[in-house]
């Protein structure tokens, strides 16, 4: 019924499926979603190194659970891809074009972003994932509306 507002999944790569572990159910787990959610993010961790690869192959991020960092760099991906942190614009280059913390900022800083590099990031998701985490769910409604449509970015 909600799977439109996942904000992404993080899961481990084996775990137990009636009653008997599983090696690579969160694989098979995450390729289910990124079928149903293409836009989804996903976060596969497990304390195999060699389990890495397998992780790109269904397009999600990995983490190994044995790293001193683990915390760290679970929250840090949670903020990259799940809009919990600043929202960062980046043009085709990668290089930062803005950056806002707030929805005042947003307001102020988005008519200096290209058209293009604002069109694709509402074309993603991923500018009505940020305002509706902060609560502006109309704007970002229509947003996400105006992302299904072909865009002019003239």
């Amino acid at each position: 019924k909600f799977g439109h507002r996942l904000l992404g999944v993080i899961t481990d790569i084996g775990f137990p499926r009636n009653g008997v572990h599983d090696s690579k159910a969160g694989l098979r787990f995450s390729k289910a979603i990124r079928e149903r959610f293409p836009d989804a993010s996903i976060l596969m961790q497990s304390s195999d190194a060699s389990f890495k690869e397998l992780a790109t192959t269904v397009g999600a991020g990995y983490i190994h659970k044995g790293s001193p960092t683990l915390l760290s760099d679970i929250k840090n991906w949670m903020c990259k891809n799940w809009g919990l942190g600043p929202f960062v614009f980046r043009d085709t280059d990668e290089k930062v074009v803005a950056e806002v913390t707030n929805i005042t900022e947003m307001v102020r800083e988005i008519n200096h972003v290209p058209g293009q590099t604002l069109v694709n990031y509402v074309q993603n998701g991923d500018l009505s994932r940020w305002l509706r985490l902060r609560s502006d769910f109309k704007v970002a409604n229509e947003i996400e509306r105006l992302g299904s449509q072909e865009l002019d970015t003239e």
